[in-house]
């Protein structure tokens, strides 16, 4: 049997390393460590297979970059944005805290296999981001649109 996977909590609040570590030992999750997020850049990332990153009221991930790029990470956004800028730190998922109890343990088990984990909550915002719309220099002739259905319909330019 392989050894659990070990989590390193890193939370800027106490009292939310305290409910995170509650939450992954009910998980059946092993915790090397909980620790504020200067103390876990600083040291004890390699104790630890994955990292569950909590960005308290600073809702930044830029602090989790250094450690994103030697350890798995995953983040506790409060908002698809927030998803969006942990992704783009390096962070290897953006699990939802609506759902955390029953996501955690399989997504820390993905995460430290190597994939990618993306609560659904943030799917759109995250994988389809809504590009701007650029509005059209002038409009279509009738023809052009005409043109332009049939080709949507399968029909050769001809």
């Amino acid at each position: 049997m392989a050894p659990p996977t070990r989590l390193l909590l890193v939370a800027e609040d106490a009292i939310a390393r305290a409910g995170l570590r509650a939450l992954a030992d009910r998980s059946g999750l092993s915790v090397a460590a909980d620790l504020a997020p200067e103390e876990a850049l600083a040291s004890h990332a390699d104790a630890a297979d994955v990292v569950l990153w909590d960005p308290g009221a600073s809702g930044t991930f830029e602090a989790a970059r250094a450690l994103a790029a030697r350890i798995p990470l995953l983040a506790l956004p409060w908002t698809p944005e927030q998803a969006r800028d942990a992704l783009a730190a390096g962070a290897r998922g953006a699990l939802s805290r609506d759902r955390l109890e029953e996501q955690l343990a399989p997504s820390v088990t993905a995460a430290a296999h190597g994939l990618l984990v993306l609560d659904e909550s943030f799917g759109e915002t995250v994988v389809r981001p809504t590009p701007p719309a650029d509005a059209l220099v002038e409009p279509l002739t009738p023809r052009e649109t005409e043109v332009l259905q049939l080709l949507a319909e399968g029909l050769t330019n001809r």
